[in-house]
C-alpha cells in the first residue's frame, strides 16, 4: 500500500566530493608504519612512531596529536583534547600542513579543520550540563563482508573485502564527534545515543553506485532479521557501514528490509558510508550525509523549505535561510545556525500544534513511527515461513494489503466506518506482521461508530490476534485521514 509519503521519501540523495587517503597494509618505512597504526586505531603507538621520525615531510607529529585530541574530545576529556590540538597546530606552524589529517576547502570555515575543531573543544568547556530535549538514537550497523560484482547488471569488477576492527572503531569515533558537535550547536538541546549492530554476513550485491544492498546479505536467516528488527525498534537513524575503500556515500529516508521481499520496517532515516571513509579524514562527508537526514526529518515534520547542505547551487538556498555568506563558510557553520535558531524555533512551533515535544517530533522516528514487531513476533514469522514457505507468506501479505486498502476506501470514500473497521481487522488477522497494521486497525475500530459492546468485542479480537502473533500493542494512536 503505497502512499504519497512513501513515494516522496524513498528518493535517495548522496554525494561523492570528499576523497580520502588510502592506508597501506605494509610498513617498510616509518611513515607507512605510522599510517598502519592509524588505520588500526593505535594512536598512542602512532604518536611514538611519529616522534621518533628523523624526517617528517608529512608532519605525522602534528596529525598524531590531532588523532589523540579527537579521541579525547569524543570521550569528553576537553582539557586533554585542547592540549593535543594546540600542540598539533603549533607543529603545523613550524612543520607545515599535516598531510594525514583533515584538510578540506582551504580558506573556508565550516569544514572541521584543526583550528575550527580546537574552537569547538574550547567552547564545549563552557556548555552547561547536557539536559537534552531529545536524544536521537543511532544504530551503527556494520556489514562485515562484501563479495559482489559491480557495474550495470554485475558486469564490472568484483569487490571482495572485509571490514577491519580498526575501521569499525574509526566509524564509532566519527559518530561520537558528530555527537559532540550537535551538543555544542544545539546548546545541549539535542544529543545522540549510538549503539553498535555488527552483522557477520556477506553482502552479495551492490547498486549502480556500488552501495551495499542490505537485502543481499547471505545467509539471510533469523539472525540478521532479529538484528535489523532490533535496530529499527530502538533507533531513529541507521548508520550503515560496509566494506569498500570509498567511492560513494548516501543518505536516505524510507523502509529497511526485515525479511527481504516479505516485510519491511517503518520509516527511518539512514546513511550508507563505505568503510574506507569512516575516519575523521572524511568527517565532512559523514557530517554532510547526516545533515541530509536532518533535512528529511525537518521536511517530513512540516518545514518544507528547509535545506542544510551544499550541492553547487544549493548554497543559494542555505544562504536564503541563514543569511550567512556561503562563499566563505561551510556546512558546520550552517548547521550551527540551524541547531541554535531554526530547529528550536520550529520545535516550539510544533509544540503549539499539540505536539508535546517538538524535538521528538522532528528527530524521533522510532517514537513517531513505532515498530510493533518484537523479536518473539519475528521468530513466529520465521516458524510460519518454515511451515508454509515464502509463497504462502507473500500471498497472505498481498491479500492483507488489499483488505487494508479497501478499509481506507470504505472509510474515506464510502463513509462506512464500521465496514472499514471490519476490513482492517481482517487485514490484521491475515498478515499481522506489517509493522503499521496494529495501529491502523486500532484506529479504524475506535472510529467505527459501532455501539460500545460491539466496539469492545472488536478491540478484544484485535488484541487477541496481536497476542497470538506476538505483536506489541502499545503503539501510539495514529490519525488516518485520507489515504
Amino acid at each position: 500500500m503505497k502512499t504519497f509519503y512513501t513515494a516522496l521519501f524513498t528518493i535517495i540523495f548522496g554525494s561523492t566530493y570528499i576523497s580520502s587517503q588510502a592506508l597501506p597494509t605494509q610498513s617498510p618505512t616509518a611513515t607507512e608504519a605510522y599510517l598502519e597504526q592509524i588505520a588500526n586505531y593505535e594512536f598512542e603507538a602512532a604518536l611514538q612512531t611519529a616522534d621518533a621520525m628523523l624526517t617528517d615531510a608529512a608532519n605525522c607529529k602534528a596529525s598524531a596529536r590531532f588523532w589523540l585530541g579527537t579521541v579525547a574530545f569524543a570521550d569528553g576529556d576537553l582539557q586533554r583534547a585542547e592540549q593535543y590540538f594546540a600542540d598539533g597546530l603549533a607543529l603545523q606552524e613550524s612543520g607545515g600542513r599535516a598531510k594525514y589529517w583533515l584538510s578540506h576547502a582551504i580558506g573556508k570555515t565550516g569544514w572541521s579543520q584543526p583550528a575550527e575543531m580546537l574552537s569547538f573543544i574550547k567552547r564545549s568547556q563552557q556548555l552547561p550540563a547536557i539536559n537534552p530535549r531529545y536524544v536521537q538514537k543511532i544504530a551503527y550497523v556494520m556489514v562485515q563482508k562484501l563479495d559482489a560484482p559491480t557495474g550495470e547488471n554485475g558486469s564490472g569488477p568484483r569487490i571482495s573485502m572485509e571490514m577491519t576492527p580498526g575501521q569499525q572503531k574509526h566509524g564509532m569515533l566519527s559518530l561520537n564527534i558528530l555527537r559532540r558537535y550537535l551538543q555544542l550547536f544545539s546548546n545541549g538541546q539535542v544529543d545522540l545515543q549510538i549503539s553498535s549492530y555488527p552483522i557477520d554476513r556477506t553482502a552479495r550485491k551492490v547498486d549502480n553506485r556500488n552501495i551495499v544492498t542490505l537485502s543481499s546479505l547471505e545467509p539471510w536467516d533469523l539472525e540478521p532479521s532479529l538484528l535489523m528488527n532490533s535496530a529499527i525498534a530502538d533507533n531513529d537513524l541507521l548508520f550503515i557501514a560496509f566494506p569498500r575503500k570509498g567511492g560513494n556515500a548516501i543518505a536516505t529516508i524510507g523502509a529497511f528490509s526485515l525479511l527481504p521481499g516479505i516485510i519491511s520496517s517503518p520509516t527511518r532515516t539512514g546513511m550508507y558510508i563505505p568503510s574506507g571513509w569512516l575516519t575523521m579524514i572524511n568527517f565532512p562527508q559523514i557530517f554532510h550525509e547526516y545533515m541530509h537526514t536532518v533535512e528529511y526529518a525537518m521536511v517530513w515534520a512540516g518545514m518544507k523549505e528547509f535545506h542544510a547542505t551544499s550541492h553547487g547551487n544549493d548554497e543559494e538556498r542555505v544562504e536564503a535561510l541563514t543569511h550567512i555568506p556561503t562563499a566563505k563558510t561551510g556546512e558546520t557553520d550552517w548547521a550551527e545556525y540551524f541547531f541554535a535558531r531554526t530547529i528550536p524555533e520550529f520545535a516550539a512551533e510544533l509544540e503549539t500544534k499539540n505536539h508535546n515535544n517538538g524535538y521528538e517530533y522532528i528527530f524521533g522516528l522510532s517514537s513517531k513511527h513505532k515498530h510493533s514487531l518484537p523479536s518473539s513476533a519475528m521468530q513466529r514469522l520465521y516458524e510460519r515461513l518454515q511451515r508454509h514457505g515464502s509463497k504462502s507468506l507473500l500471498e497472505a501479505r498481498d491479500n492483507a494489503e488489499k483488505l487494508m486498502t479497501s478499509a481506507y476506501s470504505a472509510y474515506n470514500k464510502d463513509q462506512k466506518p464500521a465496514l472499514a473497521a471490519s476490513r482492517a481487522l481482517e487485514a490484521f488477522k491475515t498478515f499481522p506482521y506489517n509493522s503499521g497494521y496494529y495501529g491502523k486497525t486500532k484506529w479504524f475500530v475506535e472510529n467505527s461508530k459501532l455501539k460500545k459492546a460491539e466496539l469492545e468485542t472488536m478491540l478484544a479480537q484485535l488484541n487477541e490476534e496481536a497476542s497470538q502473533a506476538g505483536i506489541v500493542t502499545n503503539v501510539r494512536d495514529i490519525q488516518i485521514g485520507n489515504h
